[in-house]
């Protein structure tokens, strides 16, 4: 029940901060700053990737 508990909230809670980021920013800056954490991310990655061998 915990877990099924946990999953809730956590959806409830990516649903809200969603409804409340959509409301406050346009779909094309969203877009530039999704590509951009995921552009990110990859780098973090790759980085991680390459010090590993």
């Amino acid at each position: 029940i915990s877990a099924a508990a946990a999953l809730i909230s956590t959806s409830l809670l990516g649903v809200l901060i969603g409804h409340w980021l959509a409301k406050r920013f346009s779909p094309e800056m969203m877009d530039t700053a999704a590509g951009t954490l995921l552009l990110f991310i990859s780098v973090m990655l790759l980085w991680d990737a390459i010090k590993l061998n």
